[in-house]
């Protein structure tokens, strides 16, 4: 069966709760036929996150969303991952990324996988504070996010991937930020689904030429 994977990120800093994984542990999306769900707590942690993340991406996974807690009002739909870090960001156990380049091999950035102007429409429709971001900042979101699509462009091609970022708890109510996580979820999965109905007709119809 196809599956849809949601990540949120655990506490950190003075964030006791991040409300990446409030909402994603709450969510409860309607999905397309078949689908089913797994959701994964990402620690901050510079050495284990990415790794995490890539280790949960079995076979039957074909869609995957990172979400991550951000200072803004509204949800930002992350355009760009950046082969870049911020060096003096600590993470839960007070180690920094001290690089100049996530990957010295990867190229400068790599878009998206996700529709993200149907996801800002769905969002919007239903008055979800809501806006498209160029990237995803400096710290373990981004870090999280290049390594994540570093790996789906050299081994998972195919993979509908990306990042969304989610207000804090004392920005956008848990019950709204809820709404938009399952709004989100459901979207990819239904983007997800219909670009695998796409290739399954195409390889039918290959192979009825055959």
């Amino acid at each position: 069966m196809p599956k849809l994977l949601i990540t949120g990120f655990g506490p950190f800093a003075k964030h006791t709760q991040n409300a990446s994984w409030e909402s994603v542990t709450r969510a409860q999306p309607s999905l397309p036929p078949d689908w089913t769900i797994e959701k994964l707590q990402v620690p901050v942690l510079w050495g284990n996150a990415p790794k995490l993340v890539k280790d949960a991406l079995s076979d039957d996974v074909r869609a995957i969303v990172v979400f991550g807690q951000a200072g803004d009002p509204e949800i930002r739909l992350e355009r760009i991952a950046v082969n870049a870090s911020t060096r003096h960001i600590e993470d839960i156990e007070g180690m920094r990324f001290d690089a100049e380049h996530i990957e010295p091999d990867g190229p400068p950035a790599y878009y998206t996988g996700l529709p993200y102007q149907r996801l800002l429409a769905t969002l919007q429709r239903d008055a979800i504070p809501s806006r498209i971001s160029l990237h995803a900042g400096g710290y373990l979101c981004n870090f999280t996010f290049y390594h994540l699509m570093h790996h789906v462009h050299h081994r998972r091609a195919g993979l509908v991937a990306g990042f969304v970022h989610v207000p804090d708890l004392e920005r956008m109510g848990l019950e709204v930020l809820t709404q938009g996580v399952e709004i989100i979820a459901r979207e990819v999965a239904e983007h997800a689904h219909t670009r695998v109905q796409r290739c399954d007709a195409a390889v039918g119809a290959a192979s009825g030429r055959d």
